[in-house]
């Protein structure tokens, strides 16, 4: 028996497998590239939470309205890089003691992160819709405790109010120290 072969159908063979091939691959690079960019949130997130957690930590004691807003700076100023200050959901602050009279500062942070592919409108194709397939937005959130450091804080030399040890400004009147 003698073959012949037809070296345009080969063409059109690669042609075809190409065309499968090159959504498939890039919906994983672009896949992999919006998780990286979640976890790069995230760990800004987490880090801006414990910068600020650590600043109310060292900052103690003032009054409770002025924390709140100092801290709720910290976290945005701390993630201005990464995150959109506008997309913060919650930043709480909280004061507990624990049972051998121990204080202790609590932040908590909330973040609205919206995908930066539609990925959700992709899924929404094969699976029933969701509050996430049609957003394209979910919460990612943070925790930082820690204890409150008293000892060591120094009277500010602008205004003569006790300020922490760590602390390299007044919060009340913004001098440096």
């Amino acid at each position: 028996m003698i073959y012949i072969s037809n070296r345009n159908g080969k063409k059109g063979q690669s042609l075809l497998e190409m065309a499968l091939i090159i959504p498939i691959f890039l919906f994983i690079i672009v896949g992999m590239a919006e998780f990286f960019s979640i976890i790069t949130t995230k760990i800004t997130l987490i880090n801006a939470t414990r910068s600020a957690a650590r600043f109310a930590s060292l900052n103690m004691p003032f009054d409770d309205h002025k924390l709140d807003s100092v801290v709720y700076n910290q976290v945005k100023d701390y993630s201005t890089t990464v995150l959109a200050s506008d997309k913060f959901t919650s930043i709480i602050v909280n004061f507990s003691n624990d049972t051998q009279g121990n204080n202790h500062v609590s932040v908590n942070s909330d973040y609205k992160y919206k995908l930066i592919f539609p990925f959700h409108s992709v899924m929404s194709l094969v699976a029933p819709p969701s509050e996430f397939m049609t957003s394209g937005e979910f919460d990612l959130s943070s925790a930082a405790t820690y204890p409150v450091r008293e000892t060591g804080a120094t009277a500010c030399g602008g205004c003569g109010k006790k300020i922490g040890a760590g602390s390299n400004f007044c919060i009340y009147c913004g001098v440096a120290q």
